[in-house]
């Protein structure tokens, strides 16, 4: 130590030396650090273009896209879907609510509706032959009934 002290030269070199090696170990973190980019991909929603590359820059990106994975917006969403957004702070859940209807739509298949078509069409038959059956009866009945004639003239 107490050469080091003759040679202040020295003193200067090894810290230069010392701040040296830190800055590129500091250079070296940082350019493996991960990019954030804005806006650098389109968002499409059914074939219509939704956000394009480096549209919107200001502090409300449309995309975020960091570690190779693009984060859109809640809100941005909520909007494109026409549904009301909340949000829970104390069980931090983002509800979507859908606005248009609470219904559920059913669609049947061609199976389905052909076999609706089968049924109507034996209960239309059911009830044709129920039908004869009673026209038949009915006259059956009406031929064993005798009718009193009335006085002649």
């Amino acid at each position: 130590m107490k050469q080091l002290q003759k040679h202040p030269h020295f003193q200067g070199l090894m810290i230069s030396l010392i701040f040296a090696s830190m800055l590129f170990a500091c250079g070296a973190v940082l350019a493996s650090a991960d990019e954030v980019l804005f806006n650098q991909v389109n968002v499409m929603l059914d074939g219509k273009t939704i956000s394009k590359i480096g549209e919107n820059y200001n502090s409300n990106p449309a995309t975020i896209t960091y570690h190779g994975t693009t984060y859109f917006p809640m809100r941005r969403v909520s909007e494109l879907f026409e549904t009301a957004i909340d949000y829970d702070s104390a069980s931090k859940t983002v509800n979507l609510i859908n606005t248009k209807s609470t219904q559920k739509e059913t669609a049947l298949t061609d199976e389905q509706l052909d076999m609706i078509k089968n049924v109507m069409l034996f209960v239309l038959l059911v009830v044709s032959v129920i039908s004869l059956l009673l026209i038949l009866q009915l006259k059956r009945l009406l031929k064993e009934v005798k009718v009193p004639k009335g006085p002649s003239a």
